[in-house]
């Protein structure tokens, strides 16, 4: 393999690896999945109006 390749591969790897640390260290609050739709948790619902009482209920449980 060509260094010129593994520079390529390299640099997709640091970008992917700065792409997932961006999206930890700026996550939301609260998370909140379908996992049965939606197993590699792309699409956040805690935001949704729908599920706010679900929220609140998660919280109540959790932190008292």
């Amino acid at each position: 393999m060509s260094t010129e390749i593994l520079g390529v591969k390299n640099l997709l790897m640091t970008r992917h690896a700065a792409s997932l640390l961006w999206r930890y260290r700026n996550r939301t609050k609260e998370e909140l999945y379908d996992i049965e739709t939606d197993p590699i948790e792309m699409r956040d619902l805690a935001a949704e109006p729908k599920f706010a009482k679900l929220i609140e209920g998660y919280r109540r449980r959790h932190w008292h």
